[in-house]
């Protein structure tokens, strides 16, 4: 079993809320460069991805751009923002 570095994953709160498919997306998508998640409706995609952008946002360097894209502003807004 991997084990995330992360102080997010670590803490009771965040294990109690985290699927077990959940926790175990989170922690890959720190090892590579781009995430692409698929399933079904309400499988906790967008809640995952959006702990991961933040995890990755926080340990980017300070300089250079953060990409986010969406397929129209306001899913971008509803999604992440």
């Amino acid at each position: 079993m991997v084990m995330a570095t992360s102080s997010l994953i670590a803490t009771p709160v965040a294990q109690k809320s985290l699927s077990r498919n959940q926790a175990r997306s989170l922690v890959s998508s720190q090892f590579g460069t781009h995430c692409v998640w698929e399933g079904s409706i309400r499988s906790g995609k967008t809640y995952t991805s959006v702990l991961a952008f933040l995890l990755a946002i926080s340990d980017a360097p300070h300089t250079g751009r953060i990409v986010i894209v969406g397929p129209n502003l306001g899913s971008i807004y509803r999604n992440s923002l």
